[in-house]
């Protein structure tokens, strides 16, 4: 009897549609490339895993594989591929996946819901309740529209800005690797602010920015809001490393599966606030800015490691 090895998608570009539904799915990732799968790439004459016809995401155990293929001409009279999702809760769901950049839209059939991905693929999703049915439509990044000949400048350019912003998260995390709770609780200079604190204020900063201004909605913290917070206070926090930590790196990966599901050129649905509201142009500016933010807080790090234990040099840059 026949069973499931991979479900295929036909896709404009493969690389950011499996970006996307690694960061929708609970535990699957896009299959890492190991020094074979770049030789295959070579072998075909692709020096960059971006511009890969055939992208891998997978889970652990013996879930589906989902296999992203290269087929660059329009949906026409012609199925790509169909997906049927359960969830618990489909509000919470809709949240989290409204914050990876998907759009709501009319309703479908009551109690079955469906959805597009950004490249056409129609996605069928029942839940437990048989709540009012929702549909939803991802966002496909209108720079992987343009013809093929186009995408690897266009392609290039979010690739390498998110390659320069996840080595300054990296320093982030490599900086303060081995502190024990002690230390990173520990104000080090006259401003007083924590490693740990510091951490989970990058956190925020990846939620508003990404969330909250580029696609004007973000998630619900992991903890209750806090109303009354002193904007002035130094960034300390009461919550476990534990908790801050994975904070962060959620943040993080929503934040990157925003920069996937759309172009460099989209403009903010959100708000932003303060001195530099009146500069955010697109999402190009919020992704340079967070990389200008993580890199400055790296260096506040930087000193902070140094003067709690002597440690100099730490991180990937």
């Amino acid at each position: 009897m026949a069973r499931i090895h991979d479900v295929v998608f036909d896709s404009r570009h493969p690389a950011s549609i499996a970006r996307f539904w690694a960061a929708a799915l609970d535990d699957y990732e896009v299959a890492p490339y190991d020094q074979a799968e770049l030789d295959r790439l070579r072998v075909n004459g692709i020096t960059d895993p971006e511009d890969d016809p055939t992208v891998l995401v997978q889970a652990p155990g013996t879930r589906p594989r989902l296999f992203f293929q290269l087929v660059p001409e329009p949906k026409t009279v012609k199925n790509r591929v169909h997906l049927d999702l359960r969830c618990d809760s489909f509000d919470a769901e809709v949240d989290r996946l409204t914050a990876l950049g998907a759009t709501v839209l009319e309703p479908f059939l009551p109690g079955h819901h469906a959805r597009h991905d950004r490249a056409g693929n129609t996605v069928p999703w029942t839940v437990p309740e048989f709540l009012a049915a929702r549909s939803f439509i991802g966002q496909y990044c209108s720079s992987r529209r343009m013809d093929m000949t186009d995408v690897d400048s266009k392609g290039r350019e979010s690739q390498a800005l998110l390659t320069f912003l996840d080595a300054q998260r990296a320093s982030v995390l490599a900086i303060v690797g081995g502190l024990d709770e002690d230390a990173l609780r520990t104000p080090v200079v006259p401003s007083g602010w924590s490693p740990l604190g510091l951490i989970e204020h990058l956190g925020f900063a990846e939620r508003y920015w990404f969330q909250r201004v580029a696609t004007g909605s973000a998630m619900d913290l992991p903890w209750p809001e806090e109303t009354d917070q002193d904007e002035d206070a130094p960034f300390t926090t009461g919550r476990p490393p534990a908790v801050v930590f994975g904070f962060y790196r959620d943040q993080c990966k929503r934040a990157n599966a925003v920069l996937a599901s759309a172009p460099l050129s989209s403009p903010p649905r959100g708000r932003a606030y303060g001195e530099i509201a009146d500069e955010v142009s697109d999402l190009r500016w919020i992704v340079l800015h967070m990389i200008e933010e993580t890199a400055r807080h790296a260096g506040h790090l930087d000193i902070g490691r140094e003067l709690l234990d002597g440690q100099t040099g730490l991180g990937p840059r």
